[in-house]
Order: structure tokens, then C-alpha cells, then sequence
């Protein structure tokens, strides 16, 4: 077993790291700031090697809290870091945080985000919404709205839980509290418009 802190462009350039990381059984992304890890992997020889891993190789990439929020083709940067109550009165205070199809590509994971801390984080709103639901019902309509997707689906994990996916794509969840599947039955957001209550 290898631990890299890879953290700036140059790194995740740097060859001697990339061929290790090429040469890996499987990878996994510890918590922090998704940020960092966009900033610094995306484009890079490193994000090139690491969907060499999922899509050629086919060997696990794993991550915990942020390393679980960059898994999707979409993904929210965490910068704006808005909760549930913010984006249920404005979906677009998320602003320009979403992102589609431009860093990890997981097999199994096209038209999905990931989202973390689901119960635990986020508060709760005058409606009784806890954590991030809210939140990420504001970004699978942002995915609707803004990039016509449909079939758009998403996967969310409270504390001390994961979701395993084998290689035909069945998910297995383990650990102590829940996870949570989210898939689009509807056609599309009632209102998704900035500065308007999401419904």
C-alpha cells in the first residue's frame, strides 16, 4: 500500500507518480475539500490515469466524504458550499458549482452525483428537511434544467456508510446508518428558476 499527497498541478503531472498510481490494484480518495481534488487532478496526467483505472483496468476507486463526491460523471465543487434551505428558496445559489462529464468517469456513475454527510450536515428547513436533502434535489433539477439530462440519478451516504458497486454494476450497502438512490421518474422541475423557489 502507497499514500500520495498529491497536491498541486505539477504533482499530479509528475510521471514517476502517475506510472505508480497506473500500476495500482485499486485507489481511494480520503475526505477534505472536493475542491482540492478538482483543482488539482483535473486535466492533469493523473485524472488520465485514474479513468484509465476505472474504464481499462477495471479496479476499484474508492473515496469518504469529499473522495465520494468527486465519483460522479457530475459533480459539485463544494465552493459555494449552500445547504438545503439556500437552494430550496433559490436552486442557482449553488451557482456555477455543478459540473458535467469533465472529471472522473466512473463506470455506472454517467447522469449520477454523489453527495455526502446526506443526514448529519445541512441543518434543517422549515419544512422539515434535514441535512442535504434539499440540496440535492436542487442539483438533480439544476441537471434537468441546465443540460437537458434526463434519467438523472444520484447516490447519497450518511456517516459511517458506503456503497460498494461491483463490476455489473450492483450496489451493495455496508456500515452502520444509510444510503440513499435517487433516480428521475419525472418529466421534468416545475420551477427551476434563479432567484424562485424550487419546486
Amino acid at each position: 500500500v502507497e499514500t500520495f499527497l498529491v497536491n498541486s498541478i505539477a504533482m499530479a503531472n509528475d510521471s514517476a507518480i502517475v506510472q505508480s498510481i497506473r500500476k495500482a490494484e485499486a485507489v481511494f480518495f480520503p475526505g477534505g475539500d472536493q475542491n482540492d481534488y478538482i483543482a488539482n487532478y483535473k486535466g492533469t496526467a493523473l485524472g488520465a490515469a485514474i479513468d484509465y483505472l476505472a474504464n481499462t483496468k477495471h479496479a476499484p476507486i474508492g473515496g469518504t466524504s469529499a473522495g465520494m463526491a468527486i465519483q460522479g460523471y457530475i459533480y459539485y465543487d463544494g465552493i459555494t458550499n449552500v445547504t438545503s434551505s439556500q437552494v430550496l428558496q433559490n436552486p442557482y445559489a449553488s451557482a456555477t458549482g455543478i459540473h458535467y462529464n469533465d472529471f472522473l468517469h466512473n463506470p455506472f456513475l454517467a447522469n449520477t452525483i454523489c453527495d455526502t454527510h446526506f443526514n448529519s450536515k445541512g441543518g434543517t428547513t422549515a419544512n422539515g428537511i434535514t441535512g442535504r436533502q434539499g440540496r440535492l434535489m436542487s442539483f438533480l433539477s439544476r441537471m434537468i434544467t441546465d443540460s437537458s439530462l434526463t434519467d438523472v440519478k444520484a447516490i447519497a451516504c450518511d456517516e459511517k456508510t458506503a456503497v460498494c458497486i461491483d463490476e455489473n454494476g450492483v450496489a451493495m450497502v455496508v456500515g452502520l446508518n444509510k444510503a440513499y438512490f435517487l433516480r428521475q421518474w419525472c418529466d421534468i422541475p416545475e420551477t427551476c428558476v434563479a432567484g424562485m423557489s424550487l419546486s
